[in-house]
């Protein structure tokens, strides 16, 4: 009986312990997990006998944690279609917190990502552990923002299929539906704004620029409208130069997700429809259907 007293104490002082870091969880924390996956990563590189790739980005609008929780979002579900390519379980997105992100939660979902590459690397005759990070001075949100963007870079180099209208209508559908969730709590009832399938030939650089108009709504939104602002205010993305990619309106879509969350926690708004089903047979126009009816969802607000 004293053995399993004492048991129950040191696990229940264990726990308290994990959820005090895990409360104390700062951007340089998060980090480390994101460049320790990187090492797991690059094992699974030097096994294909591929180089590592250099860094394509180095630079982005100032971020949040928020911003990079929902990266990091894009991050895991790349991890479980390479997951699902090399014929391992393919796990569900956890449920987006209820209130302005920390770095706590986006540390608690980079480690699931680590967790779930490392289960990977036997199908590349990898059994050597990854060389934990070193931790960093001065980081900040946003060079862990960059972190999550190299990582999904190195993930796409292993055989990944590219990222299309389908991958994107998925994130942007989880726009409009928190749209008419925030809709519905200001205004009583569900938005029944129907989702309008019009415009037709539309390439990525439209779909962006609706995107961009449709942030653009937002921030007036939150700038104008009593008790609508946000930590920090929203941020407007830096333009990606050259062509536009639906990877780009992915990352658009992404920190759009990461505004609408900020301001039903705002608002105290719990319910969540962040998570949606994968997508088939979709267009660039498609998303940008669902972009216009996210805008006139949000203008009646």
């Amino acid at each position: 009986m004293y053995k399993l007293v004492t048991f129950i104490i040191f696990f229940s002082v264990s726990l308290g312990q994990s959820a005090s870091l895990n409360a104390q969880a700062t951007p340089a924390d998060v980090l480390v997990s994101v460049e320790t996956a990187q090492n797991e990563l690059r094992l699974m590189y030097d096994a294909d006998m591929q180089n590592v790739p250099a860094i394509k980005i180095t630079s982005s609008a100032p971020r949040r944690p928020r911003h990079v929780y929902f990266k990091a979002r894009e991050v895991f579900l790349k991890v479980q279609t390479l997951r699902g390519i090399n014929g391992l379980q393919v796990k569900s997105l956890p449920a987006v917190p209820a209130r302005e992100i920390r770095p706590t939660e986006v540390k608690e979902l980079v480690d699931r990502i680590r967790a779930d590459l490392s289960e990977i690397k036997p199908k590349y005759f990898v059994v050597e552990e990854a060389t934990a990070a070193p931790k960093k001075n001065g980081v900040g949100p946003t060079d862990v923002y960059l972190g999550l963007v190299y990582t999904s870079q190195l993930i796409d180099g292993l055989d990944m299929p590219n990222v299309v209208p389908n991958d994107v209508y998925r994130v942007a559908l989880a726009v409009l539906e928190e749209a008419r969730v925030i809709s519905s709590a200001q205004n009583g009832a569900r938005s029944e704004e129907t989702l309008r399938l019009v415009a037709t030939g539309k390439k990525p650089v439209d779909v962006y620029d609706n995107g961009e108009t449709l942030m653009n709504l937002i921030q007036s939104i939150s700038e104008n409208k009593d008790g609508f602002d946000i930590p920090a205010g929203v941020v407007l993305p830096n333009r990606p130069s050259g062509k536009i990619t639906p990877g780009h309106v992915m990352d658009l879509m992404s920190n759009t997700l990461a505004e609408l969350s900020a301001l039903k926690a705002k608002l105290g708004i719990s319910e969540s429809a962040a998570n949606q089903p994968e997508q088939a047979g979709k267009t660039p126009s498609n998303v940008f259907d669902v972009i216009e009816t996210t805008k006139t969802v949000l203008a009646g607000i």
